[in-house]
């Protein structure tokens, strides 16, 4: 018998912003979804596992076009060129067709975490003989290989060819850090490496461009700093690559960004300020009551958890208001 997994928590922006946006989603996610995965776990478990590991259209396009970037940097630096443009094209969109086969014939049901379930059609919210249907297919498809595209003509391709293999610091892959205050702090650097005296952190996007993502890129390069990647802020470039719209707005769509300590002392305390409700919610994670649903109901019916879930809660009671 394994070893039992502990439930622990630490801040991202990812996991504040699910649970400002309802507590109950994030309860289901964090909390009654934990253990889903055993043979043993009870439905109400195994069911939000599932629910928890669905994703959609546009989520499913981005984690294509991330993965096979990743894959693309990982061949160059294990053998010195990049997969073939043509190559890479061709793979994410049998990846797009395995995906969609694997979400229509459920294979999902036997392994959540390892095949596509797509919110599109688990609760066949798409009418699949329809023009616009067809239509929809073609754009997701021309996003993608657009998207892929984007990356081999993006500048940066062309600094990455040239770089050593000591220059490499990460790549998609998730790390901890704490603050000098004690808060722990989760970080997932879409790309790192050392070029011209500089340390560049990117984010590869393709949603539409947001000022969000700077933040998120600050928190990368306050773990770039106590990883000792870089002796000063200054060091540091951060870059939001939006691969969608680099043929429409050029450089404008990579904005390289040069951290300051004042940006990295904002982020900080807004990591300092937000840290408690997390902290509070995992002391609470077996009080379901504390958790409350939204009473937004357009997100409601955007949830994955619908299933398993009555939705927004309108009513609200007489006093709590004061009309």
């Amino acid at each position: 018998m394994g070893k039992k997994i502990e439930q622990t928590f630490a801040w991202s922006e990812s996991r504040v912003k699910l649970l400002r946006e309802c507590m109950w989603k994030y309860h289901l996610t964090y909390h009654i979804a934990w253990e889903g995965w055993l043979k043993n776990a009870r439905q109400e478990k195994r069911q939000a596992y599932t629910l928890k590991n669905m994703t959609n259209f546009p989520m499913w396009v981005g984690s294509i076009v991330h993965d096979i970037i990743e894959e693309t940097i990982q061949h160059l630096r294990k053998n010195g060129d990049f997969i073939p443009l043509e190559d890479a094209q061709s793979e994410a969109v049998q990846r797009m067709r395995r995906g969609w086969l694997d979400s229509m014939r459920k294979r999902w049901e036997h392994s959540p975490k390892n095949y596509i379930n797509l919110e599109e059609h688990y609760y066949q919210t798409l009418q699949h003989d329809s023009e616009t249907y067809s239509k929809s297919m073609l754009e997701k498809k021309h996003k993608v290989m657009s998207c892929v595209k984007a990356f081999y003509d993006c500048p940066l391709y062309d600094v990455m060819k040239r770089l050593k293999p000591d220059d490499w610091l990460s790549i998609e892959e998730f790390q901890k850090f704490k603050l000098n205050t004690g808060q722990e702090v989760t970080v997932k650097i879409d790309c790192g490496f050392r070029y011209g005296g500089k340390v560049y952190l990117i984010d590869w996007k393709t949603g539409r461009v947001s000022d969000s993502v700077i933040d998120q890129l600050v928190t990368y390069a306050m773990y770039a700093l106590k990883q000792g990647w870089a002796k000063k802020p200054e060091d540091i470039i951060i870059v939001p690559v939006y691969l969608a719209f680099l043929n429409e707005m050029g450089s404008d769509a990579m904005p390289k960004l040069n951290v300051t300590m004042p940006m990295m002392k904002r982020q900080a305390e807004i990591i300092r300020q937000e840290y408690p409700i997390l902290e509070e919610a995992h002391c609470k994670k077996d009080d379901s009551d504390f958790f409350e649903k939204t009473d937004d109901e357009y997100r409601c019916k955007r949830c994955h958890f619908r299933a398993m879930c009555s939705g927004a809660e309108t009513e609200i009671e007489d006093g709590v208001t004061p009309f």
